[in-house]
């Protein structure tokens, strides 16, 4: 979190408040987090006092603001520090030791902010006073759209408040891709989800907002870089893909059939449901059928040539074969 508070703090100082109004500070549930990630309970009274929490017991020391230097003087442990305002608001302490940079002192008010979580706080206020729309990348990476409710672009781009390179950054729920180049927000592409077997979700980029289904000529991708050329199979329905220079050339099912002349045949048809002209069938061993008319299940009749299918008759009473 101090990583990202570095470059948070100087964005958002213009909307702290003061430690001059001790009303902020005095018989507040102040807790504050070490870098262990260890809780301790701090209560400013209002005579100066400070009650804190440390192993599970209870403590007492002193505190006093230096007025007019926004900062708080701080006698503990027989420690003594003295702390300097970084934020401040009714829900959180950032105080800076003084003289060391990059050193900070986090309390959170547990009444404002129960979970503790005072990154997400602070980055939202940051988001709310910049106009800027935070969207979870699949990284867990925080992706920072500027200007996000205006309708100018292109809009500037940043991940976790640091420069963002040029490339695809994939959503959590993997459904949209932004493309940013030169710190920018270029393109946003819909995609949908697909698990290949072996190697998991896929991200096929949309040709049209409203296309639901894979078809030829997709861009396939996994978290935002394209996949290897090959065949592919989908995991739920079995469809078949063929992936070349990163986009979908052929898709198919293969499914077996028996042949009343005796023997099974693969049929790669083009629809799940049902035969169509055009599918190509392969013989016994992968080789193709001679040209001429076959019955299929006793009852369907095609006709081949050049090992696709030209004609189709009484579909109906076609079964595949597991």
């Amino acid at each position: 979190m101090i990583y990202y508070l570095k470059s948070l703090l100087p964005k958002i100082k213009a909307y702290s408040q003061t430690l001059d109004n001790t009303s902020l500070l005095v018989n507040k549930p102040w807790v504050l987090i070490d870098p262990k990630g260890n809780h301790h309970k701090y209560i400013f009274k209002k005579d100066g006092e400070l009650i804190y929490s440390k192993e599970g017991h209870a403590l007492t020391g002193r505190w006093e603001l230096i007025p007019g230097a926004n900062s708080l003087f701080i006698d503990r442990d027989g420690e003594k520090f003295l702390l300097n305002q970084g934020f401040v608001d009714p829900a959180v302490l950032v105080l800076q030791i003084d003289g060391a940079k990059e050193d900070y002192q986090i309390l959170a008010n547990e009444k404002r902010i129960p979970d503790l979580n005072v990154e997400a706080y602070l980055r939202n206020i940051y988001y709310e006073k910049y106009n800027i729309g935070p969207k979870k990348l699949h990284t867990n990476k925080i992706l920072e759209i500027n200007d996000f409710n205006s309708n100018y672009y292109p809009k500037n781009i940043t991940i976790d408040g640091e420069k963002a390179e040029d490339g695809r950054y994939v959503l959590k729920s993997q459904r949209v891709t932004y493309v940013v180049r030169n710190e920018c927000l270029v393109k946003k592409e819909y995609n949908i989800i697909r698990e290949f077997e072996n190697i998991g979700e896929v991200e096929f980029k949309k040709l049209d907002f409203n296309q639901f289904v894979p078809i030829v000529g997709n861009k396939v991708y996994r978290f935002g870089k394209a996949i290897k050329d090959g065949k592919y199979t989908e995991k739920k329905t079995k469809c078949k893909f063929i992936i070349a220079e990163g986009k979908v050339i052929e898709k198919y099912w293969e499914y077996k059939y028996q042949l009343t002349i005796g023997g099974m045949i693969i049929i790669k048809q083009k629809n799940k449901d049902r035969l169509s002209k055009h599918d190509q069938i392969n013989y016994q061993m992968g080789s193709f059928l001679k040209d001429g008319k076959y019955i299929i299940n006793s009852n369907c009749r095609v006709r081949i040539k050049d090992g696709m299918i030209k004609r189709i008759r009484n579909q109906k009473s076609l079964q595949r074969q597991s």
